[in-house]
């Protein structure tokens, strides 16, 4: 999640007038990443409550990065 750290930097350079061109590539690749993330979760719940995990930490763990991903999504929409 460094790069989300780096993406709201980019809102705020946006507001600066800086060039957000290497921001958008690096939404981009935390937004492949998130994807990917919630796919593994999805399709792996049996396997992580396998861990020790419950089904709502796992269901928590899915809607966070969903979270994330939107506000990704929506960044990207302003650069």
């Amino acid at each position: 999640m460094t790069k989300t750290l780096e993406a709201l930097e980019t809102l705020n350079n946006l507001l600066n007038g800086i060039d957000t061109s290497k921001y958008y590539d690096l939404l981009s690749e935390e937004e492949k990443q998130l994807e990917e993330e919630i796919s593994d979760l999805d399709n792996g719940q049996v396997l992580w409550m396998g861990f020790g995990m419950s089904m709502e930490q796992v269901e928590q763990k899915i809607e966070l990065r969903k979270q994330c991903l939107k506000r990704i999504k929506a960044w990207k929409e302003l650069l």
